[in-house]
């Protein structure tokens, strides 16, 4: 059929929307990621714990406290570096709708800037709901 082809007219381009087959990925690396990240963070959140059971000393606490803040802005820190410019690629995308590329162009930050706050207010609810409760 003459209407078959994708460009009658002009030379074919390649299409930005096509899928594109992934190279040199390791589907059992990235398994045996998720739980080494897994194993990794279990052992990160219960060294506190145990601690704290160890030990009633004031330093504990307060080392404990340090290592929390310090913790709390490394995987802030993180989670912003290696997730906005994903993002920003993914919305920024030819092949999406042009209210999201043309019309508003900060979509992922603004997406971030909520997921943050969403963040923030669950934390204030917790500790309300934990002040509450007389914890």
């Amino acid at each position: 059929a003459p209407h078959s082809r994708r460009c009658p007219r002009r030379p074919c381009a390649v299409d930005p929307c096509a899928q594109v087959a992934l190279e040199d990925y390791n589907l059992g690396l990235h398994i045996g990621a998720v739980f080494i990240l897994l194993g990794v963070s279990l052992l990160g959140s219960l060294a506190p714990v145990v601690l704290r059971a160890a030990s009633a000393s004031d330093r504990v606490s307060v080392a404990i406290r340090l290592g929390t803040f310090a913790g709390f802005g490394t995987i802030l820190s993180t989670a912003l570096i290696h997730m906005c410019l994903p993002a920003v690629e993914a919305l920024t995308n030819p092949c999406l709708p042009a209210i999201w590329i043309e019309d508003y162009e900060a979509w992922p930050f603004l997406f971030c800037t909520i997921a943050i706050l969403a963040m923030q207010l669950i934390d204030y609810l917790i500790k309300a709901r934990g002040l509450c409760m007389g914890a």
